[in-house]
């Protein structure tokens, strides 16, 4: 169903987003951060600061999900880039400082040998700057 319908209004953003939203509301993350890609730079430019922000939410959504720490860290880089095109975003901001406190506990949850000095220091950067 959602094929058919992507395929009918391809060219109607809001239609895009929607799917995105639904796929991520199904739990199906994975999805939902295609869905939020392509239309992010078919019709916005990635230059969107709320379609970026929901990618990062589903990026992040999706990182929980397989406790990954890349994917995390994708995330990140996702809502950083929302907050630097609306700087007075206090969701955006809010958003980074919760994905770099999740970031640190997926590093935490780790075995000693699953995790390098890097990953620490890098979680305790990211928590820092999250406390200020």
């Amino acid at each position: 169903m959602f094929l058919q319908l992507r395929e009918a209004a391809s060219a109607i953003p809001t239609i895009w987003l929607n799917l995105a939203l639904v796929s991520a509301d199904m739990g199906q993350y994975r999805n939902a951060v295609l869905l939020y890609t392509s239309v992010s730079k078919k019709f916005f430019n990635d230059e969107d600061e709320n379609v970026i922000l929901s990618m990062a939410k589903a990026q992040y959504c999706l990182a929980k999900q397989e406790k990954c720490p890349e994917k995390m860290l994708q995330a990140l880089s996702m809502a950083q880039k929302a907050f630097h095109l609306n700087p007075s975003d206090k969701t955006a901001l809010y958003d980074i400082a919760l994905i770099q406190q999740s970031y640190a506990q997926l590093i935490s949850d780790r075995t000693a040998n699953q995790r390098t000095v890097q990953d620490i220091n890098h979680a305790m950067s990211g928590l820092s700057a999250a406390k200020g």
